[in-house]
């Protein structure tokens, strides 16, 4: 795997729960939304059944014709909260440097709203590590759909056909589901212990990840 790795043309990753822990603040202020619509607050395990659908994709199916308003409180919410309290997952940062000595291109694909994933990069100095990032809305369609990871690409002004391998690094079944439905072999890097199929590997965290770039150093 060690030498896929290394002949690898293109890293892709995930934002949340992947490289940073907003989950707290996505699930408050999720259960928000409920709370001011007077519907019974999502347990834990009801929540992570939808919480890496994009807003737009799960909303309209939660909330009907008061969709749109739900959406603008959950962002109110999301807006006044996210930066203070999200961070790092432990060893994420050091991952990031380590794999960028490697000189493979990374990009950054998330269900999270771009102009709030951009500020988040921005907030925790990583624009750097990546050649292209890009959030919910700016392709035609979000993760698990293939769209916003060739947007990324396209963005990147990487040459599409000369893409032959790739690592997809994420945390949920629909990173998985993205990365099986890309145009060029994709290698699925799972990491946590969240229920999923289909994936091709799998860490319990970012430090066990990071052992397997240990003969590469």
């Amino acid at each position: 795997m060690i030498n896929k790795f290394k002949k690898s043309d293109l890293i892709l990753w995930d934002w949340d729960g992947t490289i940073v822990d907003s989950f707290p603040v996505i699930y408050a202020a999720h259960n928000h939304v409920r709370e001011v619509f007077n519907l019974k607050l999502w347990t834990l395990s009801e929540f992570e059944e939808i919480a890496h659908a994009s807003t737009a994709d799960s909303y309209p199916s939660l909330y009907g014709d008061q969709a749109e308003e739900a959406i603008q409180i959950l962002y109110k919410y999301y807006i006044e909260h996210h930066l203070e309290q999200t961070e790092f997952i432990e060893g994420a940062q050091e991952v990031l440097e380590m794999v960028q000595t490697y000189d493979i291109p990374m990009l950054l694909v998330s269900n999270k709203r771009d102009d709030l994933l951009h500020k988040e990069v921005s907030h925790f100095g990583c624009e750097n590590y990546f050649q292209s990032i890009v959030g919910a809305g700016k392709a035609q369609k979000d993760k698990p759909n293939s769209a916003p990871v060739l947007l990324a690409v396209k963005v990147a002004q990487m040459n599409l056909k000369k893409i032959k391998q790739a690592f997809f690094i994420g945390d949920s079944q629909t990173d998985i589901d993205c990365a099986q439905k890309l145009p060029f072999e994709t290698i699925s890097c799972l990491i946590g212990d969240r229920q999923t199929n289909g994936e091709n590997l799998r860490f319990k965290n970012m430090s066990t990840f990071s052992e397997m770039f240990a003969p590469l150093q």
